[in-house]
């Protein structure tokens, strides 16, 4: 008769129902990402419209406190050589980061116009 050598008891009934440790997660969890945009328009490929941003790279920042902070400071330095924008942003995707980034920015523009248009009326 041959002997098993596994002696790894089987599943109990009230376990059959959860999933095993070493499944990978499969939903979306809300991240940081560094977004480089260009806010100035010197990538743009048309100066149509000069006030918009261009979202040139995301990137999801590292879970590890001092790795982050370490590229986070990386990339600021590239982009204060360069004349770029870093942005931080909490989204579930890269897509998401990139829209965000380029919303964030139209809302200050419009927030900029109102208060110019509102100061304009005060001095008059």
């Amino acid at each position: 008769m041959p002997v098993s050598l596994d002696k790894t008891p089987g599943p109990r009934p009230e376990d059959m129902d959860r999933a095993p440790a070493y499944r990978p997660q499969l939903s979306k969890l809300t991240a940081l990402f560094l977004v480089i945009a260009d806010d100035q328009g010197q990538w743009a490929s048309d100066n149509t419209t000069p006030r918009t941003r261009e979202v040139l790279a995301v990137e999801r920042a590292a879970t590890n406190d001092v790795e982050r902070a370490m590229r986070k400071a990386d990339i600021t330095e590239e982009c204060q050589a360069s004349g770029l924008t870093l942005v931080e942003v909490y989204a579930d995707s890269a897509a998401q980061a990139a829209v965000l980034a380029c919303r964030a920015h139209a809302d200050a523009l419009v927030i900029e116009a109102v208060e110019n248009a509102v100061l304009g009326q005060l001095d008059a």
